[in-house]
This record gives C-alpha cells, structure tokens and sequence, in this order.
C-alpha cells in the first residue's frame, strides 16, 4: 500500500508528539529521532519516480522515518528505524523495517575498539549507503546510481545477520574494518525482475552471503574498500524441475575522498561480477562483468551552501559497453542504451537550519542503464538521451 503525503504529515506530528510525550520516561541516554522528505522530479523523456515525463513533474518521491537508538550498558547499544517511502511503483510498500541491531563493543585501550553487531544491519558498502536514506547525511538529491541503484535498493541496503569489527586509531590515522556474515532482504519481485528481465514469471530467494569493508583516514583523505558476495536461488516454471538455477553476485568498491576546508573531492569505482547457472531461458548470457564510476568535485562556498558537478558512468557489460551484442540477442527488446549510462550533474544543497534543507540538481543523460523499469515497463520505447531535474526539501527533529 502506498503512503499518501497526507499519512506522512500524520505520522510526522504523531511521532513528533511522542518523542515529548515519552522523554521523561526513556532511558538518559536513548534518544528518537524523525525525519521527512518530499521530491520533485522533471524528465524531457522517461520516467523517475513517477510520471516525471508530465507537464508538472512528478512529487512521487517522500520519504519518512522514525528511529530509536539507547545505550542499555556502556557496552550495550541498540538502534532501530522504520522506514516509508515511495517511489511511484507499483510495488512501494507502507512502513518497512529498515534495520534493528543489538551492538556490544569493547575497547581495551584508548585507541582500539572491536565489537559484534547483530539483527537487521546496514551494508557498509561504499561512503553513502549506511546513510543513503537521509537526505542530510548524502550529497544530492539522487546518489550516483552507477553505484547506489535505486532499483535494486532493497537488496543493496540492509540485510539480516552478524558483523564483528575493528577500529583503532594511530595519531591522526583512523581505521576500520568490519565483515558480516548475511541474508540479503528479497522482499518483492522488482530485484527478481530488474536482474532477469520483466518477463520473468518465478523469484530469487535469498541465501547466506558475505560483506565487508577495509576503511583508512588519514585527514584529509580517505580510502575505502567494501564489498558483498552473494548467492540467489530461482524458482520459475521456465527451469526443468531436476536443476537448480542460481545468480552469484561479487561486487567491490573502491572509494577515495578528499576534504578540505573548502573543496571536496570524491569518487568511487565499483566491479561487478554475476554468474547464472542453468538460466539460459532467462538471460542470454553465463557470465556478465560490468563496472562503473563517478567522480565528483563539491565546494563548500559557506556554511549553508554547497555546489557540485559530478560525471557518473555505467556498463552494464564490460563485454558489451555499447549494447550492441544485447539488442541483437533479444530482437531490439532491450535496446542498446539500456547497457549503459552517462551523466553530467550539477546541483546545490542549501542547509537553511538544523531542522530543514533544500537540494536541486540537474542531470544531462545518456542511456537507461540505471533507470528502473518499474515507471518504464516497456524499454524499446525509452529514449537514449534525456534531461532530468530534481529537487528534494526535508525535515528532521
């Protein structure tokens, strides 16, 4: 069930009203917070987030949000957040468990801290992906999609089971280190069908998988390393009964940014690599490597306002980085320009106070490689270069 913009403002004042209501009873250290998000987005062609192609745009895209997080010992710390948003899809869902950990650290000295997390964690993967649904902590309206897919966000955000970690400090260097054993979160067909094409009648169902992320700073840069292995059962009518089709899933991204008082720097290179077995009623292909990166300069004018122009760049297929091979496999079906994905971006955030901010961007594209099926459900009529405008206010307490 969608959520209206009208149940939003209704959950806003409702929580808002409960963090008074509650605060005398709560733990000293617990805290809750919310927060609230409206979009706005224009396309000459395509959609996003809803009917974008129209006149008057799209407001499709809201978000909202409540968590709760509390200190039980200084040892102890727990964290949960539910989470609405939609899109414009068919498939958006009402309120969604976003995550719910239990964390118990140590730290035998001043410089060193390890510990385990367990429940519903956060996939530490990347710079922006722990934090991609708050629009204070991210640096545009829309994250570069060649890494921070959209239409595969469920699977990609958060997923059930257990991180062990490490962080320790060197005079001015920090590092982090973290792996998690997992089940990704599968919830709805979308991943199903954004992976194996539209026409696909079964599902993936999740199994165990493995994440992880080596992270140094050193003021003023910082590198990363992160990544995910999984592995996906199919269960269709188009796989004989006597075979076990499946997807396996690598991906490693590397991360680099410098901060300085007043530029920054960032960019990210992700690998992707899948593997399918007995599925060739599904796809036309057994192996596919596909790679992307962005790159992006952001300059911090003043507190308040910051400017940034990104290039963002998708292949779907490192094989196949025009498409060409694709089209010709599926009759024109899937055309070239949905192999691949280039964009210029220039954008402003504006942080009007504490409570509120204000980002627009504009986008120049060429291909559909990230644009999700679900507002284009048929991809031989999407258009290869298209414009998009995007603006998103918020709010948090």
């Amino acid at each position: 069930m969608k959520v209206s913009l009208v149940t939003y403002l209704a959950l806003l004042l409702t929580h808002t009203g409960l963090i008074h209501a509650s605060s005398s009873t709560m733990l000293p250290s617990a805290s809750i917070n919310t927060f609230m998000s409206q979009g706005y987005t224009q396309t000459s062609d395509n959609n996003l987030y809803g009917k974008s192609q129209d006149s008057y745009g799209s407001f499709s895209l809201r978000e909202f949000g409540l968590n709760a997080s509390a200190n039980i010992t200084p040892s102890f710390f727990t964290s949960a957040q539910i989470l609405a948003r939609n899109t414009g899809h068919d498939e958006d869902n009402d309120i969604s468990l976003d995550y719910a950990l239990v964390d118990y650290s140590h730290s035998p000295s001043e410089f060193r801290t390890y510990g385990i997390r367990l429940g519903r964690i956060k996939n530490p993967l990347g710079f922006y992906n722990e934090t991609r649904d708050v629009a204070f902590t991210r640096p545009s309206v829309i994250l570069p999609q060649s890494i921070y897919f959209d239409r595969t966000r469920d699977l990609a955000l958060s997923a059930d089971g257990i991180h062990v970690y490490n962080n320790a400090k060197l005079f001015s260097h920090n590092s982090e280190l973290t792996i998690g054993i997992l089940k990704p979160r599968i919830e709805d067909k979308s991943t199903t069908k954004t992976l194996l094409g539209q026409s696909v009648q079964g599902s993936l169902k999740n199994n165990t998988g493995y994440v992880w992320k080596a992270e140094l700073n050193t003021t003023p840069y910082t590198l990363s390393l992160s990544g995910a292995n999984l592995e996906l059962t199919y269960n269709g009518p188009e796989i004989l009964a006597d075979k076990e089709a499946n997807v396996r899933f690598l991906i490693n991204i590397l991360s680099f940014q410098y901060d300085s008082e007043h530029i920054s720097i960032t960019s990210e290179y992700a690998d992707r690599r899948f593997k399918f077995t007995n599925m060739e009623s599904l796809t036309p292909f057994k192996k596919q490597n596909g790679e992307s990166f962005y790159l992006q300069v952001t300059t911090l004018s003043s507190l308040k306002f910051k400017y940034f122009v990104r290039y963002d760049v998708l292949y779907q297929n490192k094989d196949d980085r025009n498409g060409n091979k694709l089209s010709r496999l599926t009759n024109g079906n899937r055309p070239n320009h949905s192999q691949f994905a280039k964009d210029w971006t220039l954008g402003m955030r504006w942080d009007i106070n504490r409570f509120w901010v204000l980002s627009i961007e504009h986008h120049w594209i060429n291909g559909t490689a990230w644009l999700p099926f679900q507002n284009n459900p048929l991809p031989s009529e999407t258009k290869k270069t298209w414009r998009l405008f995007a603006g998103n206010i918020s709010f948090r307490y």
